[in-house]
């Protein structure tokens, strides 16, 4: 790995690349072993790669934002997922419309028809006419 930013990076110091520097850094007082090195850049490549992972979702708002939801749920986090929920909501409401709105606002109605913290299916009159009302204008605008 060192070697592998020292190839890409030909100006950054080699002193700095020692992995003894690099060890002394991060544990401090603790002897050198390699495998501490070893292990510290396999969970920083992790954490890189969770990184740019989320930061591809940027390019997708609505899909970071439905997985949002979804951990929300999976937490059971009722008041968060509600408030993002609503937020989402406004979000859409506020975009140029375009063939994709009608299927957003269908998602959110579908996960607000669906409470996260009932074992029972809540019926929610308002919620499934929306959803209904979003399919219908999904296929309205959707090129034949």
């Amino acid at each position: 790995m060192l070697n592998y930013l020292q190839k890409y990076h030909p100006t950054f110091s080699k002193e700095k690349l020692e992995a003894q520097k690099i060890h002394k850094s991060i544990f401090k007082e603790t002897p050198y072993k390699k495998e501490n090195i070893i292990n510290a850049i396999s969970l920083l490549r992790a954490e890189l790669k969770k990184y740019l992972i989320w930061k591809y979702q940027d390019n997708f708002p609505f899909k970071k934002d439905m997985i949002m939801l979804q951990l929300f749920k999976k937490y059971n986090l009722k008041p968060q997922f509600d408030h993002h929920l609503k937020s989402m909501s406004q979000e859409v409401d506020n975009e140029k419309l375009n063939i994709w709105t009608p299927l957003k606002k269908m998602r959110i109605e579908h996960e607000s028809y669906f409470d996260p913290k009932q074992e029972q299916l809540i019926m929610k009159d308002t919620s499934l006419l929306n959803a209904i009302k979003n399919l219908d204008e999904f296929y309205i605008l959707f090129p034949s």
